[in-house]
């Protein structure tokens, strides 16, 4: 079965809001209100199975600039049985691609699964290192002040001459190409797909 990795539509934040009050059950990751999903759309990407009217959605994760030189990868998920694959990895290089096109210079993630990101070059630092804009939602969070979340943060390559060095994710993406697994990737706030032909999921 195929899957593929593209912008999202309106259409799509229904199945993204589900998916993402199911894994903030399973304490995964915190929720996120339908307003929320729609002002973050034009960021938004989804991977999705199927394909057409009935293709469902088993992964996104969206772009949130906070500052200047600053961005978020924004709920990074992944649906159950479809975890440990490769296209959280897929879905962040398509938001640090479009992240660089707004000249960002760093990029961070609020996650409860570090190790997904230090495997793509994100460090682990402090909360309290970010900007206030960015921890002072914190105060309205169900498991504030027992914040469980950890803050990493990642310098971007600078763009030249207006393009991005080495191959565009979103167009390799389109072209059909799949992004290389991680192996033993952490299933937390993750996206993933499965490769065309691919018989099961793979840690």
């Amino acid at each position: 079965m195929e899957y593929q990795v593209r912008k999202a539509r309106a259409t799509d934040v229904g199945q993204v809001y589900g998916l993402l009050k199911r894994l903030a059950a399973e304490g995964l990751l915190l929720p996120r209100s339908y307003s929320s999903l729609y002002e973050m759309l034009q960021t938004l990407y989804v991977a999705e199975s199927g394909g057409g009217a009935g293709g469902i959605i088993v992964g996104a994760g969206a772009l949130q600039v906070s500052w200047e030189d600053l961005a978020e990868v924004r709920s990074l998920c992944v649906a159950e049985g479809f975890r440990g694959c490769g296209v959280g990895r897929a879905i962040t290089a398509a938001i640090e691609a479009d992240a660089r096109e707004l000249a960002i210079r760093r990029m961070f993630a609020l996650t409860y699964v570090p190790e997904f990101f230090f495997r793509l070059g994100y460090r682990q630092v402090s909360l309290d290192s970010l900007p206030q804009k960015v921890w002072a939602v914190c105060f309205s969070c169900v498991h504030y002040p027992d914040c469980r979340e950890i803050a990493v943060v990642k310098e971007l390559d600078p763009v030249v001459s207006g393009t991005v060095s080495g191959p565009d994710p979103r167009v390799a993406l389109a072209e059909g190409a799949v992004p290389a697994v991680l192996p033993g990737a952490p299933v937390g706030s993750l996206a993933c797909i499965v490769r065309p032909g691919a018989g099961g999921v793979k840690p």
